[in-house]
């Protein structure tokens, strides 16, 4: 549109050198200088224009690098949120079965101290043992690792006496019940290893209290990292959809 303004423009001067009282040199220098103006005119708006896509073209190319930065951001946090989420749930299952450890040794306790007989409540604390065991095992931890060392050593200090009730323990560290063992066996010494004060029945549930309140505070701990990424991530959605 500027060229065809010029160039009207140009032919306009033209014609009127006819009508400049025979003074062709004037009407050729104003004609020039009319020319000049024109061309600055339309060299300045292709210069603006040119500008204008360059200036567009980088800050299109940096809106996508940082649309992928912020991208690769937020995928690298969902791993991590589901990283944290599979450590809690092991956590959280090691915390139930110490807790069920406990309350086996607790209720062993308390029938053992009648001298009651308490084949069904050791069976119970057997089972509640093994599986305890079992997820202290695929646990890990320095902490983990010295409480299954700890619930070990109970059952070794009185490895001899508790096959005589008729409790025996394989090199995997598992127990094993034998009924009729324990119902002929003599009540003062059941009580003595799994009675409320025993040597073996009140040192494990001991043990897996401890067990208990480090998968706790590690939940605890899982759950707070969780929500501050999540904060983070919020914030990040929000410049972005913000942002586009």
């Amino acid at each position: 549109m500027l060229k065809d303004a010029a160039l009207r423009r140009i032919s306009k001067n033209e014609l009127s050198a006819w009508n400049c009282g025979g003074n062709t040199a004037e009407c050729e220098k104003e004609s020039k200088s009319n020319m000049r103006v024109t061309s600055g005119m339309i060299n300045r708006r292709n210069g603006t224009t040119a500008r204008d896509r360059m200036i567009s073209r980088n800050g299109t190319k940096q809106n996508k690098t940082g649309g992928m930065e912020r991208l690769a951001s937020m995928g690298a946090s969902r791993a991590g949120t589901a990283l944290k989420r599979t450590e809690r749930a092991g956590f959280e299952r090691l915390e139930n079965a110490a807790d069920q450890l406990t309350g086996a040794a607790e209720q062993l306790g308390r029938r053992a101290d009648n001298g009651a007989d308490c084949a069904q409540e050791a069976q119970q604390f057997v089972e509640a043992y093994n599986s305890a065991m079992n997820m202290l095992d695929g646990a890990g931890g320095v902490l983990n690792n010295y409480y299954r060392q700890m619930m070990r050593q109970a059952y070794s200090d009185n490895a001899r006496e508790l096959e005589e009730v008729g409790i025996t323990g394989s090199a995997a560290g598992k127990l094993a019940l034998n009924w009729e063992k324990l119902k002929e066996a003599d009540p003062e010494l059941v009580k003595k290893l799994l009675g409320t004060t025993g040597d073996f029945a009140r040192r494990a549930g001991s043990v897996a209290a401890r067990v208990s309140d480090n998968a706790r505070a590690n939940i605890q701990s899982l759950s707070a990292a969780y929500n501050a990424r999540g904060d983070i991530l919020n914030s990040y959605l929000s410049r972005y959809n913000q942002r586009g």
